[in-house]
């Protein structure tokens, strides 16, 4: 049994990354990148509570990154394809819906 954290599967995608269906030229590395973005986790939880991962060439994992941070500020971001624009919309979801038990709580 392997210890490997769940890796996001998508539709149609069978690269190494799952952003990008052919990398000319291959990139030098991929990333596991959280989808439930890890410094969220810990700055709610202090620990990783949820490690399902999506496999990323370095490019896509800056360009999710980048969506994410630029849709918290209510800036729209577009650069990426739509596997990009899935992956931080997910992580956008679980940013969002862990926050609003705390916000109601507030009020």
């Amino acid at each position: 049994m392997s210890n490997s954290p769940p890796v996001m599967k998508l539709p149609f995608v069978s690269a190494p990354c799952a952003c990008v269906v052919r990398h000319v030229p291959l990139p030098a590395e991929i990333e596991r990148h959280h989808i439930w973005p890890a410094y969220d986790q810990i700055k709610k939880h202090g620990k990783v509570i949820d490690d399902t991962r999506a496999n990323l060439c370095p490019t896509a994992h800056t360009n999710v990154h980048a969506a994410i941070r630029r849709q918290l500020k209510g800036e729209n971001f577009t650069l990426g394809n739509v596997y990009q624009r899935r992956i931080a919309e997910e992580g956008l979801r679980k940013i969002r819906e862990i926050a609003e038990p705390q916000r109601q709580r507030a009020d």
